[in-house]
């Protein structure tokens, strides 16, 4: 409930019981409640908090403890990114607040205006997964994989240097049931329990796509020495 300074202890996050889910972003954190309300608290500069709250205290924009995400009352699924953050409700519909800048998070419109309440990516209806990354995010509907964002570093499956899509792409990815989303790639989790990654622009080198090469790749390849 209070700014400045730091603990290295675990401390309680003021006013908040019965989480069912947990994401941190890089500027606000949020929560999923049981009762599929969800609450977020951090920086609201690029409303990142979901709600038309005022932050006007010191530091400037600074929520130090959970507000109410407007609008939502059904959540499922919570995903926090770089100054966005996304949620899946019980009607399997996807929704995005906070910064469309410079990346096009919140997706579709063609425009780079953010968004203070949640607003519905209407190319989902049938949404089990979403996860906001920094440069992209991506979203798992009808098991099948979509992906929008930077598309510069391979992250969304569709080749490299693509620039911003505002529109989710279908990575040629079957059976997904999970997804993990980095700076400049994605993996997903298949039903068959092997694992497929994509892009790596900047990390290929380390090897991060996990098949055993230190180049990046424009699709998805399979992570090897895993058997199922």
């Amino acid at each position: 409930g209070s700014v400045g300074g730091s603990n290295n202890s675990p401390v309680k996050v003021a006013e908040l019981d019965n989480v069912s889910m947990v994401s941190a972003g890089n500027i606000q954190t949020c929560a999923l409640l049981n009762n599929g309300k969800i609450k977020c608290w951090g920086s609201n500069k690029h409303w990142a908090l979901g709600s038309d709250i005022s932050t006007t205290g010191s530091p400037l924009y600074a929520k130090p403890s959970p507000a109410e995400v407007s609008d939502i009352s059904n959540g499922i699924y919570i995903s926090s990114g770089f100054r966005n953050s996304c949620a899946i409700t019980s009607d399997k519909i996807t929704k995005c607040w906070g910064s469309n800048n410079p990346y096009g998070w919140l997706a579709e419109d063609g425009s780079y205006t953010g968004s203070k309440i949640p607003k519905n990516i209407s190319s989902f209806d049938n949404s089990s997964s979403v996860i906001a990354g920094t440069f992209h995010l991506c979203n798992i509907d009808s098991s099948k994989v979509y992906c929008w964002g930077n598309g510069d570093y391979g992250g969304l499956g569709n080749g490299f240097n693509t620039g911003v899509q505002f529109t989710p792409l279908e990575v040629n990815v079957s059976n997904a049931t999970s997804l993990s989303v980095g700076s400049d790639f994605t993996c997903a989790l298949l039903k068959s329990g092997k694992i497929e990654c994509w892009g790596g622009g900047v990390g290929s080198h380390y090897g991060i796509l996990g098949n055993g090469g230190t180049t990046r790749s424009a699709g998805p390849v399979e992570v090897s020495g895993i058997n199922t």
